[in-house]
């Protein structure tokens, strides 16, 4: 299924009113949705994220994915990378991503009243898709 596919997809499961999710994200902030089309080496990933890429036989995918999913959640946080560095976000893990951050992002986070946020990571041959979702408390 080609990448614009997928993301389509998921946007349409997730905000379905039949959908269980539709509920779990009814307090959602911003999505962003990012696809980075080549192969990319992600000089912006921090030592952890280079690790966990390096266990692979093709490291820049998960490179890829991790910028991806950076630039994915700025947007879901409605900043730029001007206003957070690419290195206050951090991808961990694979099957079940999740994001930790730091320095502006935290305080973004914390001025946006944001509880969550959702990461879903997909790769196609060389170019990888990424999906965040803020959830806030109202």
């Amino acid at each position: 299924v080609p990448l614009a596919e997928q993301a389509t997809n998921y946007i349409n499961y997730i905000f379905n009113k039949e959908s269980y999710n539709y509920y779990k994200f009814k307090n959602f902030h911003k999505c962003g949705p990012v696809i980075v089309l080549g192969k990319h080496i992600c000089k912006n990933c921090n030592k952890k994220e280079i690790k966990y890429a390096k266990r692979f036989s093709d490291p820049s995918k998960r490179l890829g994915a991790r910028f991806a999913a950076k630039e994915a959640v700025m947007k879901s946080l409605g900043k730029g990378w001007r206003e957070i560095s690419w290195k206050e976000i951090e991808v961990t893990g694979g099957g079940k991503p999740t994001i930790n951050t730091f320095g502006r992002a935290s305080a973004t986070v914390k001025e946006k009243n944001i509880t969550n946020i959702h990461i879903s990571l997909s790769h196609e041959k060389e170019n990888t898709i990424a999906f965040a979702i803020s959830e806030k408390d109202n």
